[in-house]
């Protein structure tokens, strides 16, 4: 059995005895590094958000902290992540550690930074159809250009990457349109649909951008299809199958926020996902220290949400097959990739 084996069966190990035990294990944690972003889409408020940031050397505090705890992945979001001149070192460090890294980025900034995102594991670009129409919901011209030309950066540095939709009533019928985007620029897909997703989000902004449910629920049948048929798509059946269950209403699923994973905002408060950040059921892992930040923060009662990385793991944790085997495939094949890109250089 060889080591990166091991270790995914260990982090298994530990996620179903924290499941069955209560006990807290830190998998995965969200970390809002940044409010500051470069764009301006209608559905999130973040870049309206004013909020301190923590240093380098205190961010490495927390990497170090998290590390202890056994953690295997941290994802960078915000804001745009690509704004902190110390994104890539921060990146290193994390990698040092043996933590697994994701990035968030709108892509304006990754050409011009790729070389220092060299440690990076995957690069996670928005993109919600065609020029038209992705420029206009991120509130930025050039924005499907910007994308362009991150993946095209990405695909040189031997960076996986994969893009990010979320389905509103602009773009529900343009989801073939990234299906074929996905193919011909040999990246994975993801897709999710459009909700409440930060405290300060206009309710009746939400509603405004959601389709209808009649296309709403046309189009998740379609990329159920096309995922059967091996479309680049990350989600499982599973999570499409929920979302199709429960939209528009959620809560409908034991939720292990706080326990296996966790948010950290930009001035360093942990909360138990990012939804909550910017609450007041964070705590201070600045003054606390991060591990005993954690530690404190309890699940909370919630309306529930739609993320596709929360939904995926809640489901993992609960011993969905279909889930368990298309994260371990992604997994894979990303690590796979990234194995053969330094041996050859060739696209896999």
């Amino acid at each position: 059995m060889n080591f990166a084996v091991y270790k995914q069966l260990k982090t298994f190990g530990r996620l179903f005895l924290s499941k069955f035990t209560g006990k807290k294990f830190l998998l995965s944690a969200s970390f809002v590094i940044t409010n500051r972003c470069n764009s301006r889409c209608g559905y999130c408020n973040t870049y309206n958000t004013p909020s301190e940031e923590m240093t380098t050397r205190e961010i490495f505090q927390m990497i170090d902290e998290f590390s202890g705890l056994g953690i295997r992945r941290i994802g960078f979001t915000g804001g745009e992540p690509l704004l902190r001149e110390d994104m890539g070192s921060i990146v290193s460090y994390a990698h040092q550690k043996g933590i697994t890294t994701t990035l968030f980025s709108n892509g304006a900034l990754v050409p011009k930074k790729i070389d220092g995102l060299k440690h990076l594991d995957l690069l996670l670009l928005s993109l919600d159809g065609p020029p038209e129409i992705h420029d206009t919901v991120r509130g930025m011209k050039g924005s499907f250009n910007h994308v362009q030309n991150a993946i095209h950066a990405a695909h040189e540095a031997q960076l996986p990457v994969w893009i990010n939709a979320v389905i509103t009533k602009g773009n529900v019928s343009q989801l073939p349109f990234l299906l074929d985007f996905a193919v011909d620029n040999q990246v994975k897909v993801m897709f999710m649909p459009v909700f409440d997703h930060t405290l300060s989000a206009a309710k009746d902004t939400i509603a405004h951008l959601s389709a209808d449910e009649a296309s709403f629920k046309g189009a998740i049948n379609n990329l159920i299809l096309q995922k059967k048929k091996g479309a680049p798509i990350v989600n499982s059946v599973s999570y499409f199958r929920y979302i199709l269950q429960n939209w528009p209403d959620t809560n409908h699923l034991h939720c292990r926020a706080g326990m296996n994973f966790c948010a950290v905002g930009s001035d360093g408060m942990v909360y138990p996902c990012h939804f909550f950040v910017g609450s007041q059921c964070g705590a201070n892992g600045r003054r606390l220290g991060f591990k005993n930040a954690f530690e404190s923060i309890r699940t909370p009662k919630c309306k529930g949400c739609f993320c596709n990385a929360y939904i995926e793991l809640n489901l993992f944790i609960a011993g969905h097959l279909n889930v368990i085997w298309n994260t371990v495939k992604h997994m894979e094949q990303r690590n796979s990739k990234k194995r053969t890109d330094k041996c050859s250089g060739e696209w896999k």
